[in-house]
């Protein structure tokens, strides 16, 4: 399939400059995950080692309009013009940049962190972490749902301990739904795994 980038050699540079670049797409969620690097070290002259390697930028020209999925240091996000998005890379010692970027219209994105008035739902990595405000309510369930509605995950708690953590290390990638009842109320969260 072909790829939504193109690369925009630097002016300044006197030869195009070989990068490694890696696109990794996921098509369930529609997001990409890059890597890149310079393996030339771009030296310069130095007084006390000889030569030090120099930094290095370039910019992906992404078809259609993106954002970074989370900041990476060194990647640049511009705001998209013309149905294309902008990302400017800088490198240093030959060394990778990982990044990603999802579209601007991406529904699937909610903080990692959600508050209601008795529960917080956190994501994290591998799990998803359940606090709750009071411990009164002894018969408590969390249930974790995919979107066809398949019931990957069902946690009964008898006794509130905080925090209830659930794993979701085996889970695939793409869009659940967290479900947290008591005998007197009922919250749901979405989330990306």
């Amino acid at each position: 399939p072909k790829r939504p980038f193109a690369i925009d050699w630097p002016s300044s540079f006197s030869h195009q400059s070989a990068h490694l670049l890696m696109d990794k797409y996921d098509s369930i969620l529609n997001r990409h995950s890059f890597a890149i690097s310079d393996p030339n070290l771009h030296p310069q002259t130095d007084a006390t080692y000889g030569w030090i390697a120099s930094s290095n930028q370039t910019t992906l020209t992404l078809v259609g309009e993106w954002k970074e999925i989370t900041p990476v240091a060194g990647v640049v996000f511009a705001t998209p013009v013309g149905g294309q998005t902008q990302v400017t890379i800088t490198m240093y010692n030959g060394e990778p940049i990982y990044f990603g970027a999802k579209t601007l219209t991406d529904i699937t994105t909610i903080n990692s962190i959600v508050h209601s008035n008795w529960v917080t739902f956190t994501k994290h990595v591998d799990n998803v972490e359940i606090n709750f405000s009071n411990t009164n309510d002894l018969n408590t369930n969390i249930k974790l749902v995919n979107l066809n509605g398949t019931v990957m995950s069902t946690t009964n708690i008898f006794q509130r301990t905080e925090p209830v953590v659930v794993s979701t290390k085996n889970f695939q990638h793409g869009v659940f739904v967290c479900v947290v009842s008591d005998s007197h109320q009922i919250k749901a969260f979405k989330f990306v795994n």
